[in-house]
C-alpha cells in the first residue's frame, strides 16, 4: 500500500533505480479521504521485451528479458547475466558467449502427437500450459552406451541428455523451466562420438542455443516416424539429437523406426563371423565362414534352412517378428 497527495497521484509510479531494474505500482483502487489519496495495488517488476533482431549490452545485465515471437538476442559479449529470462515459442536465442540466468529460465514450446527430439541446454522442467493440457508427455531416452541399445521411458529432463518427447495430444503447449539457480546457458556444442563396435548405435544431441554441423547421422524425420541416414554434412538445430554409428553398420542400416517409442527394423548383430539385421523389409544375413543357419517365425515354425551359409544373403519375407539361430545364439528381427 502507498499513500500520495493528489497531486502526486501518476498512474503508474516507477522506480527505475531499485534493484537495478524498473518497478512500476499498478493502482487497483483510489480512495479519496479529505487531502490525502490512498491507494491500493501492487507492485510488478517490468521486463524488457525483446521482439526484433538485437545484441546483448550492458543495459540488459540483471534485468528481466523476454524474447518474443520473431526476436533474437545475441549474447557475444563475456560475463552476460541476467535475472530471468522467458523464451517465447518463435524466439530465438544465439550465443557465441555463455550466458548465466540467476533467478529465473522458461522457454515455450509446442508439442504434437508424433515424436520430437530434445537435448536441454540445462535441468528443467514441463510444465502443459492451458491450451491442449489434457493429454500426457512421453519422454524416453536410450542408446546412450553400448549396454543401453533400447528406448527407456524416464521422468525427468537432465541437461545434455538426448530425448525423445511427445504428447498424446497435437498442439499442446508446453513450458520448460530450469530448477536450480544460477544457470549456466552454454555457447558451444559437443562432439558427437562414434561407436567402434559394429551393430552400436548412439543417441547423442546438441545441448547449445547455436546449429552444429555434422555429418553421416540418423536424423528423426518430420513425421517423427524413423532416424533416417543423413549422407554427407547435416546441420543439427538446437536442442537436436541425432543418433551415430559406424561405417559399417551405416553401410547396412538406412534408417530406425519408432513404434511407440520402440525401435524396430534395428540392427541385431552379431560381434563375430555372423551377423543377422533387418533393414528396408528384408532380412539381412552375413558370414565370414559356412554356417548352419536356421529361421523360424515367432510362433516356432521354420521359415527357412540355410545349411552352408557363407558370404551375404538378402530373405524377403512378409512383415513379422524372425527368430535367426546360429549355433547357440537366437536373433530376434522385426521386419
Amino acid at each position: 500500500m502507498g499513500k500520495y497527495g493528489i497531486e502526486d497521484l501518476l498512474t503508474p509510479k516507477e522506480i527505475p533505480t531499485a534493484f537495478g531494474y524498473t518497478i512500476e505500482w499498478e493502482p487497483q483502487s483510489v480512495t479519496i479521504a479529505d487531502k490525502d489519496v490512498e491507494i491500493e495495488g501492487t507492485w510488478k517488476l517490468s521486463e524488457i521485451v525483446i521482439n526484433e533482431e538485437i545484441s546483448y549490452d550492458l543495459k540488459h545485465k540483471d534485468k528481466l528479458l523476454r524474447i518474443a515471437s520473431g526476436g533474437m538476442l545475441t549474447i557475444n559479449l563475456p560475463d552476460a547475466t541476467v535475472k530471468r529470462l522467458t523464451i517465447e515459442e518463435g524466439g530465438t536465442l544465439l550465443l557465441t558467449q555463455p550466458l548465466t540466468v540467476t533467478d529465473d529460465f522458461t522457454m515455450q514450446r509446442t508439442l504434437q502427437n508424433q515424436w520430437e527430439t530434445f537435448c536441454p541446454p540445462t535441468d528443467l522442467t514441463a510444465d502443459k500450459m492451458a491450451i491442449n493440457a489434457d493429454g500426457g508427455l512421453w519422454l524416453s531416452t536410450g542408446f546412450l552406451t553400448t549396454d543401453k541399445q533400447e528406448w527407456e521411458p524416464v521422468n525427468g529432463l537432465t541437461s545434455d541428455i538426448p530425448y525423445i518427447i511427445a504428447s498424446d495430444v497435437a498442439y499442446t503447449k508446453v513450458t520448460f523451466s530450469g530448477t536450480d539457480y544460477p544457470i549456466e546457458l552454454p555457447a558451444a556444442s559437443v562432439d558427437l562420438k562414434t561407436p567402434e563396435a559394429d551393430g552400436i548405435l548412439f543417441f547423442q544431441g546438441n545441448p547449445s542455443f547455436a546449429t552444429k554441423t555434422v555429418s553421416n547421422v540418423y536424423a528423426l524425420n518430420d513425421a517423427g516416424t524413423a532416424f533416417e541416414l543423413q549422407e554427407g554434412t547435416y546441420t543439427m538445430r538446437p536442442f537436436e539429437c541425432v543418433l551415430t554409428a559406424n561405417a559399417a553398420t551405416r553401410g547396412v542400416l538406412r534408417s530406425l523406426r519408432l513404434d511407440d517409442g520402440n525401435p524396430t527394423g534395428v540392427i541385431e548383430l552379431l560381434r563375430g563371423d555372423f551377423r543377422a539385421w533387418g533393414a528396408d523389409g528384408l532380412l539381412h544375413l552375413r558370414s565370414a565362414a559356412p554356417a548352419d543357419v536356421h529361421i523360424y517365425n515367432v510362433g516356432g515354425s521354420p521359415v527357412a534352412h540355410l545349411p552352408a551359409l557363407a558370404g551375404d544373403r538378402t530373405l524377403r519375407l512378409p512383415a513379422g517378428i524372425y527368430l535367426v539361430k546360429y549355433k547357440q545364439t537366437t536373433i530376434k528381427i522385426k521386419l
